[in-house]
């Protein structure tokens, strides 16, 4: 909350210094409190863009939001975690209707296995 309040008062760098806009949108800032909440700080656009984080997980590139639509691609998430209803510490993922889902990069599958090598 305290974060979400002053956020347009943070600036990771200035424009007159900058080699672009709002540096260097690849960082990516992850934060989270004692209640389990976690947010994003994707730095591009100013005031910077706050973006709540139910997985609690993250990587720079691409966006986050392009990251959430790309794990779609292998998961099934719960209809409560697509509409930012999901409790904390619940399962974000449903079971059994994996069909058609692509494999993860990296599982140890046969095709993973044989990807890897």
């Amino acid at each position: 909350a305290d974060v979400a309040a002053h956020l347009d008062q943070i600036e990771l760098m200035s424009d007159v210094n900058a080699d672009v806009p709002f540096g260097y949108s690849e960082q990516h800032f992850v934060l989270s409190d004692p209640t389990g909440r976690c947010v994003v700080i994707e730095p591009s656009e100013h005031p910077l863009k706050l973006i709540d984080n139910p997985l609690g997980i993250m990587t720079n590139m691409p966006k986050f939001d392009h990251q959430l639509e790309r794990l779609q691609d292998y998961l099934d998430f719960t209809p409560d975690f697509l509409n930012g209803t999901l409790a904390p510490n619940t399962f974000h993922v449903t079971t059994g209707k994996l069909s058609g889902k692509k494999t993860p990069p990296g599982a140890y599958t046969p095709k993973g296995r044989y990807v890897r090598a």
